[in-house]
């Protein structure tokens, strides 16, 4: 399921910046305005929810952010967190956005996996960069346990431009179970 929670977002990377330019640093501080509009936009449920056991369970924000330097090489496995706590993910993980901060040349499509402690590997997810500097990220609901990972994989083919994507991965930690 597409994340709407990126409906009418544009990246205002331009195809090749130079680290230290004005250019460059007005595209930084107008990529972190555009990312606060669509965290402050994002609807993640009640902060408040009860289990099946009746106690109450608070949830906080959990953002997951991560810079895949350079160019990604061919199917390239980029470990991307190990939880230390149970994270949830709603489906189509709404406020999780991504940049490239130089653009592909045809769309690039990496795979999001979950593995678990156990070693089991679970296909939870996408991230498309388009050409246009357009991101796409599709998730289905997935919760993440202590020792799980998130892995990120790179496409097979490479593109021969895509390099330095930012990316913030949006879910929710249970932080308490009092009653």
């Amino acid at each position: 399921m597409p994340n709407n929670a990126l409906a009418g977002f544009t990246s205002p990377w331009t195809p090749n910046p130079v680290a230290g330019s004005d250019s460059f640093q007005a595209d930084v501080a107008d990529a972190i305005q555009r990312i606060q509009q669509n965290l402050s936009a994002l609807q993640l449920g009640p902060s408040l929810s009860l289990s099946r056991t009746g106690k109450k369970t608070e949830w906080a924000p959990y953002p997951v952010s991560v810079m895949v330097s350079g160019l990604p090489s061919v199917g390239q496995v980029f470990y991307i967190a190990l939880f230390g706590i149970a994270v949830s993910f709603a489906d189509g993980w709404p406020g999780s956005i991504a940049v490239a901060l130089t653009r592909p040349t045809t769309t690039a499509m990496f795979s999001l996996t979950q593995q678990t402690s156990s070693g089991q590997v679970i296909p939870v997810g996408s991230l498309a960069i388009q050409p246009s500097g357009q991101p796409q990220i599709n998730g289905s609901a997935a919760t993440f346990l202590p020792g799980d990972l998130l892995t990120l994989t790179a496409p097979t083919p490479k593109d021969v431009t895509l390099a330095n994507i930012l990316m913030t991965f949006y879910g929710r930690a249970a932080v308490s179970g009092s009653g």
